[in-house]
């Protein structure tokens, strides 16, 4: 293995994280414009429901491979 091929693990990390903290910047920002939500007990279900579909949804496209 040479170096370049070792540290491929490191970098991809590295990609990884830049990206949720990019979208975690993206999070704070919209709230900054006041695009927020606010959940109680009834709608957090609601949501824990819909990022769950969401989930199921994706998973299940992987599952079956790439349309084309």
């Amino acid at each position: 293995m040479n170096d370049r091929e070792e540290l491929r693990p490191l970098n991809d990390r590295d990609s990884e994280r830049a990206r949720l903290r990019a979208d975690v910047q993206a999070g704070f920002d919209q709230l900054a414009r006041g695009e927020g939500r606010t959940y109680d007990k009834t709608t957090s279900g609601t949501l824990a429901d819909r990022i769950k579909a969401g989930g199921r949804a994706a998973r299940s496209e992987s599952a079956e491979g790439p349309t084309t």
